[in-house]
């Protein structure tokens, strides 16, 4: 029991330590914060003069999951659609957690300021792969940029879902200086 608790304490610390390390492009919640922060510049920058980080696989189609029943019974009312869960805030966070240093390197690495966010509207089919991708707001105003972070975002691959619909989310992108 003692052994267990060591290890969860150990992992515990793990992801807090990687939580700090985050890189300098994060997802956060749409409002963008009120000060920016100067964080170490980082040399393995793309669309600038500076390396690219490597460019991950394209995902790959998975099997479309079948929704589960909208009753608990199985019946429901004689012709109601059967509705599926989508994708839960924690897949999609998990999806772009590992593209985050590939989205950073769209930043120029010219020295000038490239902070401000741009909000994505995604809709994820449900073999996993991005069906739609849409500005719906940009406080970046660099067309260059934007494009390449368009582009990054089709190597993003989700989990396979239940809604043959695909699912439709907002992503910010923030980036501070």
């Amino acid at each position: 029991m003692r052994r267990k608790l060591l290890i969860v304490g150990l992992l515990a610390l793990l992801v807090l330590a990687a939580a700090l390390l985050l890189p300098t492009v994060v997802h956060e919640d749409p409002a963008p914060p009120e000060s920016v922060a100067e964080p170490a510049r980082r040399t393995s920058r793309g669309g600038g003069t500076g390396s690219t980080p490597s460019r991950p696989r394209k995902p790959r189609a998975k099997a479309c999951l079948t929704p589960d029943s909208a009753a608990a019974d199985g019946g429901g009312e004689l012709g109601a659609a059967r509705v599926g869960a989508g994708l839960s805030r924690a897949q999609l966070d998990a999806a772009f957690r590992p593209h985050l240093d590939y989205l950073n390197g769209c930043r120029p690495d010219d020295g000038e300021d490239h902070s401000g966010h741009v909000t994505f509207e995604i809709q994820v089919g449900c073999n996993g792969l991005i069906a739609g991708l849409e500005v719906a707001d940009d406080s970046l105003y660099e067309p260059a940029m934007i494009e390449c972070l368009r582009d990054r975002l089709t190597y993003v691959g989700f989990p396979a879902h239940d809604r043959a619909e695909g699912v439709l989310f907002e992503y910010p992108l923030i980036f501070h200086r």
